[in-house]
């Protein structure tokens, strides 16, 4: 059973996960995003049921230094993701009709620092416009995908190469996961060093 620790100080909701009594780390969380439904199903309820409207979600650097560290991550307060307007075409040539995937497609950002995993639209498009809308009315096949593929191309990376992980959603208004050489979108001061114990 997949238990958080969470605390909360000014917009900000940060958790810890422990299954069966045992604390995960981020090498476990990635293998678990990959293959195991009842986990992606788990973490999918633990963001949607936060009570914020929009958030931005950021886990700390990922590196071969880190991946044995406990996991945690933090929910960024973003109530202006709930008010504007869902952006169908900024990805729209990645999109993907095919069930391969559960319609998640990967691609480089605009300036090729990143990679971005995307949701193709499978329902309506205003679930789509950020990661609490996604978690909260997305199909449960779709939810799962992403965390899947995200799993999955975390794990087929350049272990050596620190990585940030996160949803900045600030300029384009559809769900990216962004797999960032640098946090250079993060809000939470702490998960912009290199190391967690810095």
């Amino acid at each position: 059973m997949l238990t958080t620790t969470i605390q909360q100080s000014d917009g900000i909701q940060k958790f810890r996960l422990s299954r069966d009594g045992e604390q995960l780390s981020y090498a476990d969380v990635v293998k678990l995003w990959q293959f195991d439904s009842e986990f992606q199903d788990d973490f999918t309820s633990i963001l949607a049921a936060s009570p914020m409207t929009g958030f931005r979600w950021e886990t700390p650097v990922l590196s071969a230094l880190t991946s044995g560290q406990p996991f945690e991550f933090v929910l960024v307060d973003a109530p202006r993701f709930a008010t504007r307007r869902t952006d169908c075409q900024a990805y729209e040539q990645y999109f993907t009709s095919s069930e391969q995937d559960g319609g998640i497609v990967c691609f480089p950002s605009l300036g090729k620092d990143a990679m971005l995993v995307v949701p193709s639209p499978w329902t309506t498009a205003d679930v789509y416009g950020h990661l609490a809308t996604f978690v909260r009315g997305a199909p449960q096949t779709q939810t799962r995908a992403l965390w899947q593929v995200l799993g999955r191309t975390l794990s087929a990376r350049d272990q050596d190469t620190p990585i940030w992980v996160s949803t900045a959603g600030g300029g384009v208004a559809w769900l990216h996961v962004r797999l960032d050489k640098s946090p250079k979108y993060y809000w939470y001061a702490k998960y912009r060093r290199r190391s967690q114990n810095s």
